[in-house]
């Protein structure tokens, strides 16, 4: 075999294991194991009082999972948001809690939350 019939046959079965390896790390969870210590003027009416600092790199893409939670605005603000990717893919948000909010203190859409049309 030469060497371009081998790489002709070799370059699909690379760019496969290229896409399937990005497929996987795509799917990785980049919620964060460690609670967060918020302002008590940021102190959502939750239910839950385990908070989880959103990551400093910011989700570029999230899953449609619908697993609500109360989402904490950098000015204290609070609102329930469809999970904590999506809550965290907004620019102002800088933590979540699991549940959804008792009752928001915002608005409950988000203008720097990325939507599908």
């Amino acid at each position: 075999m030469t060497k371009a019939n081998y790489f002709h046959t070799r370059l699909p079965i690379m760019v496969f294991g290229l896409f399937i390896t990005f497929l996987i790390s795509a799917c990785a969870s980049t919620a964060p194991e460690n609670p967060v210590n918020v302002p008590e003027s940021a102190t959502p009416v939750s239910s839950q009082q385990n908070r989880q600092a959103c990551p400093e790199n910011k989700p570029q893409m999230c899953t449609m999972i619908y697993q609500p939670v109360c989402a904490i605005k950098k000015d204290g603000s609070s609102y329930t948001e469809a999970s904590s990717c999506t809550a965290c893919a907004a620019t102002d948000v800088i933590a979540y809690s699991e549940g959804e909010c008792l009752t928001s203190n915002a608005d409950t859409h988000n203008e720097s939350s990325p939507t599908i049309e």
